[in-house]
């Protein structure tokens, strides 16, 4: 699903309104804030152009990201696709391989 407050988020962050960013993408300034809102998901060409525009991988603005929690260290945010959490479920369920990787890894 689109991710509208990261769309926002991310306008904010690089300086653009909401007029500035559809300029240059091509749409209309109602038609960010549209976007942002959730009332409605940009065409493919045009979510490609806020992709490009904003520099994100386009799961960031579909909101695939996953938070891994790590006890020791504390919480770490990072983005994986779905691919590579299918390869990280699969490892898990080969545990010779698993522990492989984890021995080549140097994690115990």
């Amino acid at each position: 699903m689109f991710a509208g407050d990261r769309l926002k988020e991310k306008r904010e962050e690089l300086g653009y309104s909401q007029e500035q960013l559809g300029n240059l993408i091509g749409v209309s300034k109602v038609a960010i804030w549209n976007y942002e809102k959730g009332k409605e998901n940009p065409k493919y060409e045009k979510f490609e152009n806020l992709v490009n525009e904003l520099d994100v991988e386009p799961d960031y603005l579909m909101n695939r990201d996953v938070s891994v929690v790590c006890e020791d260290v504390g919480i770490y945010h990072f983005k994986a696709s779905h691919q590579e959490i299918q390869l990280i479920q699969k490892i898990r369920k080969d545990s010779k391989k698993a522990k492989q990787i984890y021995h080549d890894l140097g994690i115990k």
